[in-house]
């Protein structure tokens, strides 16, 4: 039996008549705005859940509207959301451990020599391993804050998209970069070009009136959830490289889970492990499609010249003390060396365990057989 024909059966297995008085319905809060691929997936994962509980537990999923991402810790604490879609940078003091695997991601390039089309993916399946099964400290901030951590969700891989063609170290050099979180801030100030503290929503006009030259993000969310299709003309590929991971997005209130019983909170991890396969997974997918398109509007792509490719790797090379500085003396992560080093064999497991994965009822399988499956459901959150 394969790992989909495995996880579809297990589902289908706990299906069955439930009164309405038996059924507990939870509040989803996703943060996205109504049409978001990350809604279509929270849907999804809310049928599983409902099946694999036999209806006893039931989802409804809110938009942005009930809460923003900036909104998302406070509402998912004080019971505003049962669930949400958590961004832990957002909130850098509460998370700093989390924040901390996903500010390493750019050392996927040292992983595998080609990980841009699995990184979502493999980094997923690794930082969900490393939190729930070896990081005792790391579900320890989420119980502070009266939270059950369950799942990420990250992107695909992070390129350079431009207003004008920038593959090489010097045509990089005094650029002004819309970077997002830390590591691309590094690596843009490390290569001589100047980061913008902006949103990734507002990268479209500030492209537009000239105050950012390039932002790096994933090519279906700058060009499609963004509408940077719009004012990019070139796509560096490859470079800077990394997912952004830092999205619990599942993130249990701690109260709400502690009343489910081990069926219920067997069937919820089950849609847990789909959204967290859903994300990337979805996102990879629709790179190659979202690509064409913008060539199709005459957007070039380019692979990074070999200057450009050597400063990164130098870059990389320094980055890891770095990041063990920062995260030990600005939030207190004492270990932060050691938990760098636990990582990345597990990085390196989930770059093979990913490859040949076809669809997302795969990848949510695998998720569950090397990871949900370890949950002692009834001990884990309380």
């Amino acid at each position: 039996m394969n790992l989909r024909s495995a996880f579809v059966m297990g589902s289908a297995l706990l299906v069955g008549a439930v009164t309405s008085a038996d059924a507990e319905e939870l509040r989803y809060a996703v943060g996205y705005p109504p049409g978001a691929a990350a809604i279509d997936a929270a849907e999804s994962a809310a049928k599983i859940i409902a099946n694999a509980s036999g209806g006893e537990l039931t989802v409804k999923v809110y938009t942005s509207a009930l809460l923003s991402f900036g909104e998302m810790e406070g509402g998912i604490r004080d019971g505003i959301a049962d669930i949400g879609y958590m961004v832990t940078p957002y909130f850098p003091k509460d998370f700093p451990r989390t924040n901390l695997l996903n500010d390493m991601s750019m050392q996927l390039s040292n992983v595998g020599a080609d990980v841009n089309k699995i990184a979502g993916m493999a980094y997923g399946g690794a930082m969900m391993e490393y939190i729930i099964l070896n990081c005792p400290d790391c579900l320890a901030e989420y119980k502070a804050q009266n939270m059950v951590f369950t799942g990420v969700g990250p992107t695909a891989s992070y390129h350079l998209l431009c207003n004008q063609p920038v593959t090489s170290a010097e045509a990089l050099k005094g650029k002004r970069l819309r970077a997002g979180a830390g590591q691309w801030n590094r690596w843009a100030v490390a290569l001589g070009a100047s980061p913008v503290q902006i949103t990734g929503q507002e990268s479209l006009e500030a492209m537009k009136q000239g105050i950012i030259d390039c932002t790096v993000l994933s090519t279906v969310t700058a060009l499609k959830d963004f509408q940077l299709i719009n004012a990019v003309t070139d796509i560096t590929l490859g470079v800077p490289g990394g997912v952004f991971a830092a999205t619990p997005a599942t993130t249990v209130n701690a109260d709400v889970w502690k009343g489910l019983d081990t069926k219920k909170r067997s069937a919820f991890l089950r849609g847990a492990a789909y959204m967290s396969a859903a994300i990337p997974f979805i996102d990879h997918s629709r790179e190659t499609a979202v690509v064409e398109e913008a060539a199709g509007k005459g957007i070039k792509t380019h692979e990074p010249e070999a200057d450009l490719k050597a400063a990164t790797a130098s870059f990389l090379a320094q980055d890891a003390s770095t990041v063990a500085e920062l995260y030990s003396k600005a939030f207190g992560v004492a270990n932060a060396p050691d938990m760098m080093a636990a990582f990345r064999p597990l990085l390196e497991k989930w770059v093979g365990l990913v490859n040949g994965i076809a669809s997302v009822e795969d990848l949510a399988a695998l998720y569950e057989q090397e990871i949900y499956s370890k949950i002692d459901f009834e001990n884990y959150g309380n």
